[in-house]
């Protein structure tokens, strides 16, 4: 007895159909984007001054702290209060 293999289905048919679905081009647009993000208002002068003034109590009253021994010297170099690695900095030194 003689078994015959039977070979795997392969498709057949339904090329040209492929194709056209690969070669046209679908021109329809997407849809427009949508702002989700709340309008922020800008600060006034008197809002800008509060947040500088909180800022500068926080470095002349709390300082900050610099490991490198360049910046701790450019810090010095300015009249700024060196307590090992903090920096105090008064609100009379110049900026840099």
């Amino acid at each position: 007895m003689t078994e015959t293999m039977a070979r795997p289905r392969v498709r057949s048919g339904g090329g040209s159909a492929r194709h056209t679905l690969r070669t046209t081009r679908d021109f329809s647009m997407l849809r427009g984007l949508t702002r989700l993000l709340p309008l922020c208002e800008v600060m006034d002068g008197a809002q800008v001054e509060m947040i500088n003034a909180a800022s500068m109590d926080i470095l002349e009253n709390m300082g900050v702290q610099f490991r490198d021994p360049i910046a701790l010297a450019d810090w010095r170099a300015t009249g700024c209060s060196c307590c090992r690695e903090a920096i105090c900095n008064p609100r009379t030194t110049r900026s840099f």
